[in-house]
């Protein structure tokens, strides 16, 4: 009754009823005779197919692989849902009609089957033949592979973000440790929240040169600085993807050679693999592979991280492993901060670090990017020196390395090592009758002394000649030295000196006259500008004889043999008197003693003969 039905239909539609004649009126049966069938595919290619209760290849067998099933009544239904794109699309069956007697009757049929036009999204593209069939831009095989229904624009995979930036990469130095340098970010088109990380790569590989590197996780040495590959992605130049399964990177060793500033060639197996690399400025080397076994030759790209050993990778703080960095760290808001306050002349100027943004699923975007330290002029005393290169920050005369080995602060001018001042104390006479110069030490500047004595000009000495003496002396404690051997009646000058790294200092001049052994005032304690004083009191000699003395003025000295003295003052005469004897004194002129004495700063001399006291002494 019908020879065609349309694709995507259910199992037991109805194809078709046979319906034969029979001159006696018997009840009919019907049956699928065993035999063959052609049919004509989508692409036009010839099909035979066979089928029935018997195949002479052997090929169907089982009538429940038939697409389709005749009842005895001659009715005609599918046994599985047929596809035009996939199924024959033409079918020839040769169909059975028999009485109850036995006597039958074959008659060839062709069934065609319709193709439906299935185009979900509307793309003038047959789903068959669309690789996307809702148009949500995922491949129908794609969204298969991760679960989403291909067949539904809403059910879509998860996207990776991207357009991943960094807000800015300059960071003045000196800044506190914590100081935000920038900002990453990047879009997600699921509008998911993003987890960021970084690692931290090395400096510039200028200096790399003639090393001998082990390939993937394995370390190598360039002038003392080791340093390994942290990183290494394989692809073939034909895909946009990386390799990045572990089992596939290369573990060899490879012979790794600089051959200019910035580039470099890595080897292995004796050249069998050659990769010409370019770094960037940081430590990051790109670049095309060749191997070849002497027949074929295969090509690709590779890329390598190198990084200094011990130098951690850094994560979010979100992340499951957050690790401390020599210079930066991000938070689980993005922002990268640095970790320590940064010096541009002694810290990397320029750093690469590779950031990544991470959704929830794992997708993520990777970009490099270089963090630039730049220079804050610090030049403290305004010498137009930078500090770092300024021997001396503070400007005060001293090197800093002098003023920080000595405990002195180099960056304050008014810290720094002093003058040593030493004062020159008046000489004295020893028992012996020996001279003994003698200084005292007022301030020793901060620092050990360097030298420490007297500065001495007279016969016998040149001038200022340097007399020493031993510097380990404390602060306001006398030093002292004794002199013998002097020239009698020669006057030397001299005066205290202490010396230290801020430089020589001198005390006041003083000077003293050596006495000969019968001067009168012999032994006298030697004052300043020449005076002296002994049991006689203050007094002034002259070489003439005369003597001004502090409380009876001038007068005339003339010793005797018994170690006192006569001395006449002009309008009172002469007067004896001697040790252990003064302030009594016999006058010449009574006859009897006078006895000096001072009171409210006046002196006064009382005699005895009159029992009243002199006035006009």
């Amino acid at each position: 009754s019908k020879s065609e039905i349309f694709e995507n239909q259910p199992i037991g539609t109805l194809v078709g009823l046979f319906a034969g004649t029979d001159p006696d009126g018997d009840e009919l049966t019907y049956r699928i005779k065993s035999g063959s069938y052609s049919s004509i595919n989508p692409s036009g290619d010839l099909l035979w197919i066979y089928f029935g209760y018997y195949d002479p290849i052997e090929a169907y067998t089982d009538s429940s692989n038939l697409p389709f099933d005749l009842a005895e009544n001659g009715k005609l239904t599918t046994t599985r849902e047929l596809d035009y794109e996939t199924d024959p699309t033409s079918y020839i069956i040769l169909v059975e009609v028999m009485d109850p007697y036995g006597f039958e009757y074959v008659e060839e049929f062709t069934i065609n089957l319709l193709n439906v036009v299935e185009d979900l999204d509307g793309d003038e593209i047959e789903d068959h033949y669309d690789e996307d069939d809702d148009g949500d831009g995922f491949s129908d095989e794609e969204e298969i592979s991760v679960g989403t229904d291909p067949r539904d624009a809403e059910s879509i995979p998860n996207r990776a973000p991207h357009s991943l930036i960094l807000s800015n990469n300059e960071v003045a130095e000196n800044q506190p440790e914590g100081t935000v340098v920038g900002v990453l970010s990047a879009t997600d088109p699921d509008e998911d929240q993003l987890q960021y990380s970084i690692t931290v790569l090395g400096e510039s590989p200028e200096s790399l040169n003639e090393l001998i590197a082990s390939y993937h996780d394995k370390i190598f040495t360039e002038q003392g600085e080791e340093y390994e590959s942290g990183e290494a992605k394989f692809s073939d130049l034909t895909l946009e993807t990386y390799n990045t399964d572990s089992s596939e990177w290369e573990t060899e060793e490879y012979h790794y050679e600089k051959t200019g500033p910035s580039t470099a060639t890595l080897k292995l197996n004796q050249g069998a693999w050659v990769a010409e690399l370019v770094f960037d400025e940081h430590l990051v080397a790109k670049g095309e592979w060749t191997e070849t076994d002497g027949t074929n030759i295969w090509n690709g790209f590779v890329e390598i991280i190198f990084q200094k050993v011990d130098e951690p990778h850094i994560s979010g703080a979100e992340s499951e492993n957050t690790y401390g960095s020599p210079l930066f760290l991000i938070d689980q808001d993005g922002m990268v901060r640095t970790t320590t306050p940064l010096d541009f002349e002694t810290d990397p100027i320029s750093v690469g670090i590779i950031a990544r943004a991470s959704d929830p699923s794992g997708a993520f975007i990777e970009e490099h990017f270089t963090i630039h330290l730049t220079n804050v002029v610090e030049d403290f005393d305004e010498d137009d020196i930078e500090d770092y290169y300024d021997e001396d920050d503070d400007g005060d005369g001293f090197g800093d390395e002098i003023e920080l080995e000595l405990g002195f602060d180099p960056k304050n001018s008014y810290n720094r090592p002093e003058l040593a001042i030493a004062q020159t104390l008046t000489a004295s006479l020893s028992p012996n009758g020996n001279y003994i110069l003698r200084g005292k030490l007022l301030a020793a500047g901060g620092v050990q002394l360097s030298n420490l004595g007297f500065e001495i000009t007279g016969d016998g000495f040149g001038y200022n000649h340097l007399l020493y003496v031993d510097t380990n002396v404390s602060e306001s404690s006398e030093f002292s030295l004794t002199l013998d051997a002097l020239t009698p009646g020669e006057t030397y000058t001299y005066r205290a000196y202490a010396s230290n790294i801020a430089g020589y200092n001198t005390g006041a001049i003083r000077k003293f006259t050596v006495e000969n052994s019968e001067d009168w005032w012999f032994g006298a304690e030697e004052l300043e500008a020449g005076w002296k004083s002994n049991w006689f009191g203050v007094f002034l000699p002259q070489p003439n004889g005369w003597t001004y003395h502090a409380d009876l003025g001038w007068a005339f000295i003339s010793p005797d043999s018994d170690a006192g003295i006569w001395f006449w003052v002009e309008g009172n005469g002469w007067h004896w008197t001697r040790d252990g004897i003064w302030p009594f004194m016999w006058s010449n002129t009574t006859s009897d003693w006078l006895y000096i004495m001072k009171s409210g700063g006046r002196t006064f001399i009382y005699d005895y003969s009159t029992e009243s006291f002199i006035s006009d002494f």
